[in-house]
């Protein structure tokens, strides 16, 4: 379904969103990104994303853990939140370092390296062929 543990070639490749991943490992995660982003930069200081990522890794092996229970709770409306939230932060937002290497040839070139890394490391993958129209107002 989906790859754990030290195979950091291959973190998040899927993103898969639904059982536990969602709510017990996927939103623990953002939640500790977002206060630390938050927190950075109402200190007027660099998110620290090397750090962010070992913590991360350290989650993530604790998290694979074959005691975790699954629990589902009913959650909240997350487009009213992340309106919320950038209302509050739009301005740091807007300040935030370049990120003019975000665009579409960037993640054609992503998506084409974690292919080969597929197909060198022998894990299974999927091919998409479908295009995604999603529309949010903020």
């Amino acid at each position: 379904i989906t790859i754990w543990g030290d195979s950091y070639h291959l973190t998040d490749y899927a993103n898969r969103s639904w059982a536990g991943l969602t709510n017990q490992y996927y939103s623990v995660r953002w939640d500790r990104f977002i206060n630390e982003v938050i927190e950075a930069a109402e200190k007027k200081k660099n998110f620290d994303e090397e750090e962010f990522f070992n913590q991360s890794r350290i989650y993530e092996n604790e998290w694979v853990n074959p005691s975790n229970r699954i629990s589902y709770n009913e959650g909240g409306d997350g487009i009213k939140l992340a309106r919320q939230i950038y209302k509050k932060y739009a301005n740091v937002i807007e300040q935030r370092i370049d990120d003019t290497w975000c665009n579409m040839d960037f993640f054609l070139e992503e998506n084409a390296d974690y292919l080969k890394m597929c197909k060198e490391h022998n894990y299974p993958y999927i091919l998409i062929d479908d295009c995604y129209q999603i529309e949010i107002d903020l």
